[in-house]
């Protein structure tokens, strides 16, 4: 019994530092820092360690107001950046660490809820599938809340998941997965249609028939977890349906039938393979090089999902549950553009299954190859296998270095970080400072990751904020004055004396005098000019 464990525990550390390796790795270098969703996360996480509330000025709230009514994320991703902003202080590093961590646990957790249920064999080809996965890497090194979504599900099924000749899973074990299941409706919003119907389809499927007991304390111990969520929406419903308003297919697609239509055109999006194999999200922000899965998963998923409906063991049922219900919130939903369905994001809930599905197959694929064509042709099947999927995770890590991360840099707003440092380290020498938002309406929240306006001074600035149906727009926050379009130039350039510093893209200011250029290799990318302005309303000396 030792040997085995050993042997088990060598492979889960193994798959545990390829995880690592494929997360961590020059973590605020690829993709290029750093996105406004990313940043916000990340100076709400700051807000909160220095001030006690978000930059809004909410006292640790359920919902953070983020970037308007529409930006309805709970708050449970800043908390979590919380610690490696104390540590490592605001920015790229402090804004993915969660993400990342998040992903690395969630690779082991998967090998160990697999190593009960199916093996140590099964438990090392789902790990290993899923660490080297494309979707969970890009995933992972994204600062969003959406990269937390696949380990509270996965955690849970381990919490519950007896081992081959164990008892089942105590009240205890259930209590926990309860607590588990309740903060991932903190997550990301498409957790939290889907969870709840997870729950309901796994604890029928799960549980033997009459399990009242761990059902009860499932429940339970859910509503609890999520009652501080519950008591939130309930005083500010707006806050958790803001978002969903405006990008559901209800009521925004008319009539009933198109509606109807489109999300069952868009749910079978979600296993084709477009999405699966070939381009991925359509959001180029979204879409590394090639498909979301590997094209090893593709026999081996296959397998597995066949292997499930013809032997409908428990888990088996609820494997395949999962997978029809995974693409709910994607499929209901509208991108920003018609190409953006199927939406990787919110999506997410449906990575692991893949991978626990294609680790059956393998399984089956391999006893079924010994059987028929002998031991030493399966195991040559196995090892061309193996590696025809590790050359496709390797082209894909490159790919995501040398061509990924230079295409989406302008998507990552990748010019504002180096800029704003200038800002923030040359604060004395100017008065006020004109910023363009072209390209990045909410340029405002660079300004404050980048100590260029700390949150503790950003929630007592004098604002002018433009409140629109779903995202704000923030004009001006005490001496910075953001440019959304140019009517905002003609309402700034009145209010300003003095030595003004302008970040705006390269020629779109033909005076003053140049202090930087910020170039990016795919974009113009930005430049600082300084202004004169003798009085107000003078207009710029030079």
């Amino acid at each position: 019994m030792a040997e085995p464990r050993a042997r088990a525990a060598r492979l889960a550390v193994a798959i545990l530092l390829l995880a690592s390796l494929l997360r961590f790795a020059g973590l605020d270098r690829w993709p290029a820092p750093i996105h406004q969703d990313e940043a916000s996360n990340g100076v709400d996480a700051w807000s909160l360690a220095t001030t006690g509330a978000d930059r809004s000025g909410r006292v640790w709230p359920v919902f953070l107001e983020g970037f308007g009514a529409g930006d309805n994320r709970t708050s449970l991703y800043a908390l979590l950046a919380i610690p490696p902003t104390w540590l490592l202080g605001p920015g790229t590093w402090a804004a993915r660490l969660p993400a990342a961590a998040a992903g690395a646990g969630t690779v082991l957790v998967l090998f160990l809820f697999l190593r009960r249920i199916r093996g140590t064999a099964a438990a090392a080809v789902g790990a290993a599938l899923l660490a080297a996965n494309p979707w969970h890497v890009t995933l992972s090194r994204f600062g969003h809340e959406a990269s937390l979504t696949p380990a509270f599900l996965v955690t849970a099924l381990w919490l519950v998941a007896p081992g081959r000749g164990e008892r089942p899973a105590s009240a205890a074990r259930w209590a926990a997965a309860g607590i588990v299941l309740g903060l991932g409706l903190y997550s990301y919003p498409s957790a939290r249609l889907f969870l709840p119907a997870a729950v309901a389809l796994f604890s029928l499927l799960c549980l033997p028939p009459g399990d009242r007991r761990n059902r009860i304390v499932l429940v339970a111990t859910l509503a609890a977890a999520a009652l501080p969520l519950a008591i939130a929406t309930a005083q500010h419903p707006d806050r958790l349906l803001a978002r969903a308003g405006s990008a559901s297919v209800f009521g925004n697609v008319e009539p009933a039938g198109a509606a109807i239509l489109l999300i069952g055109r868009q749910y079978i999006e979600h296993f084709l393979p477009g999405f699966l194999f070939v381009r991925g999200d359509g959001n180029p922000l979204h879409s590394p090089p090639g498909g979301v899965l590997l094209w090893i998963d593709l026999p081996l998923a296959a397998a597995g999902a066949v292997l499930a409906v013809r032997r409908r063991d428990r888990w088996d049922r609820a494997f395949l549950a999962w997978l029809l219900l995974y693409p709910i919130a994607s499929a209901t939903t509208l991108g920003d553009r018609p190409e953006y369905v199927p939406h990787s994001l919110r999506a997410a809930v449906g990575l692991p299954v893949f991978q626990i599905l294609a680790a059956q197959g393998a399984g089956w694929l391999y006893a079924a190859g010994r059987l028929r064509a002998g031991a030493g042709i399966a195991r040559v099947a196995a090892v061309s296998l193996a590696a025809a999927g590790a050359a496709q995770a390797v082209g894909f890590a490159a790919g995501f270095v040398t061509s990924y991360t230079p295409r989406t840099a302008p998507l990552f707003h990748a010019a504002y970080p180096p800029a704003m440092r200038i800002l923030a380290e040359n604060r004395e020498r100017f008065d006020a400072a004109l910023i363009s938002c072209e390209g990045n309406h909410q340029a405002y929240i660079h300004a404050l990751l980048y100590r260029l306006q700390s949150p503790a001074e950003y929630q007592v600035a004098g604002k002018e904020i433009d409140q629109t149906v779903t995202f704000h727009l923030v004009r001006r926050a005490g001496d910075l004055f953001y440019v959304h379009e140019p009517e905002d130039l003609d309402r700034h350039l009145p209010r300003l004396r003095g030595t003004v510093w302008a970040l705006a893209r390269p020629g779109a200011l033909r005076v003053g005098r140049l202090i930087a250029e910020i170039p990016l290799a795919s974009d113009p990318g930005l430049e600082i000019r300084e202004l004169l302005f003798e009085s107000a309303g003078s207009g710029p000396d030079r």
